[in-house]
């Protein structure tokens, strides 16, 4: 029997922690601040959960 993952609580993603779950990052280009999609996550602001391999049980 499995049990819920705490890290996800079970959705089987967790926050990326690039971006802390905004999609995007602050970066310099041509010498002014904007933002860029996040390129860890590709913009969605969540990762696979690494503790349940993203099936939200452990």
């Amino acid at each position: 029997m499995s049990d819920i993952c705490r890290n996800c609580e079970g959705l089987g993603k967790e926050k990326c922690w690039n971006c802390e779950g905004a999609g995007r990052t602050w970066k310099e280009i041509k010498n002014e601040m904007g933002w860029e999609k996040c390129p860890l996550c590709g913009g969605e602001g969540f990762n696979s959960c690494l503790n349940c391999d993203g099936t939200g049980r452990v």
